[in-house]
């Protein structure tokens, strides 16, 4: 499916929360790029000569959710993946306190 930016402001729920959701309905997400290749130990050991301060790149690895993709993908996978977004979406609020919820817990 590709890798969606979620905004907070729009979205009505962070990349992390909108995973959990996900997650709870089994559907897997991944965070690729994160932390983003200038930032790995292999790019920033001593002696090493690293990309220097890359502002995009840090932000579209904090903000980057990656959904499902692959070839084997049937159209009605893909329909229950998008259905859930929706889902998901237009349940904001309440997903959002019950994530807090269990975060509060944890804590």
């Amino acid at each position: 499916m590709g890798s969606p930016r979620p905004k907070e402001h729009a979205f009505g729920l962070t990349r992390d929360q909108l995973a959990a959701a996900l997650a709870s309905d089994n559907i897997d997400t991944r965070r690729y790029f994160n932390p983003p290749l200038h930032r790995q130990t292999v790019y920033t050991a001593p002696g090493k000569v690293g990309a220097g301060p890359l502002p995009v790149t840090d932000r579209l690895a904090r903000e980057l959710l990656t959904l499902p993709l692959h070839l084997g993908m049937s159209p009605a996978v893909v329909r229950r993946i998008c259905e859930t977004l929706v889902r998901v979406h237009e349940q904001r609020v309440q997903v959002g306190a019950a994530l807090k919820q269990i975060e509060d817990m944890r804590s």
